[in-house]
């Protein structure tokens, strides 16, 4: 006998890597029954579509009202790139940009890490049912779609083609600026947005001989209310490990 479920359900459970074949439920399995089983507080207090939910005012008033309102937190972690440069140019060209592998390697481990794909409200937190990327481009804002579903050649492409809107989590780019380190504010919409900075080079200890690597500087700001510390360094440690090993992204 098949198990009834909803679209929703189904998509967290996807998302989790839960079989939802042996969820037990009364009547058709509901996404709050997959929540259930999700290591994220228990404040889950609804569900929705990113592109259902909207909010007031210009970007430049939610973010007076983010810094005042949301507990920002923030860590930074360096990124080798000598292996992800070497990465991008074996596949020829287009050579995907570092800004592609970014948003596919953030986006794919959110899946992991559904309770950063969320935002506060008063009565808890908003967990998305969808992967929206939302890349800060200077005054404006603009949305990936599905994100964590685009195979790395298709990044690029969406960004071209990506319109104004608010997404589901944030990356602001600071590379081209060449600003080595920031901290972004949080949207309300969002639990969090990291910090691309610009790649740099330095003298390093290697086998007893100096070498020059090529690194970058990504600094994750956190809403407190949403995820902990420890969940925060722990989804930084892995974007680390994706970005400094990022074949596994063509899987």
């Amino acid at each position: 006998m098949s198990v009834q479920t909803t679209k929703l359900a189904e998509r967290l459970a996807a998302l989790a890597s839960i079989d939802i074949g042996r969820i037990a439920s009364t009547g058709a399995v509901k996404a709050r029954d997959v929540a259930a089983l999700l290591p994220m507080p228990p404040n889950v207090v609804a569900f929705a579509s990113a592109r259902s939910a909207t909010l007031p005012g210009t970007r430049h008033e939610r973010a007076a009202f983010a810094k005042r309102e949301i507990p920002h937190f923030y860590q930074t972690i360096d990124v080798v790139l000598d292996r992800l440069s070497a990465f991008a140019e074996g596949l020829g060209e287009p050579k995907p940009a570092l800004l592609d592998i970014v948003v596919l390697a953030t986006a794919r481990l959110l899946r992991r890490t559904p309770a950063l794909n969320a935002a506060w409200q008063d009565e808890g937190m908003l967990l998305y049912d969808r992967i929206d990327i939302a890349l800060s481009q200077g005054s404006r804002m603009i949305v990936i779609a599905d994100a964590d579903r685009t195979g790395l050649r298709g990044i690029n492409q969406s960004i071209a083609a990506a319109e104004e809107g608010l997404g589901t989590f944030a990356i602001a780019d600071f590379t081209a600026a060449g600003i080595r380190e920031a901290s972004a504010i949080i949207d309300p919409h969002h639990a969090g947005v990291i910090a691309l900075g610009a790649p740099h080079e330095r003298a390093v200890m290697k086998d007893g001989a100096v070498a020059v690597e090529t690194y970058c500087r990504v600094t994750l700001s956190a809403d407190h209310r949403v995820v902990d510390g420890a969940a925060a360094a722990e989804f930084l440690s892995e974007l680390k490990t994706l970005l400094e090993d990022p074949i596994s992204l063509l899987l």
